[in-house]
């Protein structure tokens, strides 16, 4: 079952909502002490997670594994370079963790978008109008 299915189309609309008072959470009641670094790190996450569930939302053919997967290792690369390089390094690692799942969720539109396509278009008649 897909999450678009979940509750007669309303899962995604749950997500949504959700992320968003998640995300005016991020930007509104920050520590006064916190560094930016971690502010950006956070709005990352946040931004991975929720592509997450679109990408498993709209492919039929990029499975929960391979999508989780791509974007865990990214994270994880992302905190590891912050412990080893320095925090700067991890942030930009963290930053192009996003932008691979922002081209992943791309994919996924696109795929969305033909499949949806290919099953409005009529079927051609052959041969000559029979």
């Amino acid at each position: 079952m897909r999450i678009n299915e979940i509750g007669g189309g309303g899962g995604m609309r749950l997500v949504s909502l959700a992320y968003a008072v998640l995300s005016f959470y991020l930007l509104l009641w920050r520590v006064p002490g916190d560094q930016p670094l971690t502010w950006v790190t956070d709005f990352s996450l946040l931004a991975c997670t929720y592509m997450y569930f679109w990408i498993i939302s709209l492919s039929e053919t990029i499975t929960k594994v391979a999508a989780f997967t791509g974007i865990t290792c990214g994270i994880l690369l992302s905190f590891a370079a912050a412990q080893l390089l320095g925090p700067v390094t991890g942030m930009a690692v963290m930053v192009l963790d996003m932008l691979c799942a922002a081209g992943v969720l791309g994919h996924a539109v696109a795929e969305h978008r033909a499949t949806a396509s290919a099953a409005r278009r009529p079927r051609p008649r052959w041969p000559h109008g029979r």
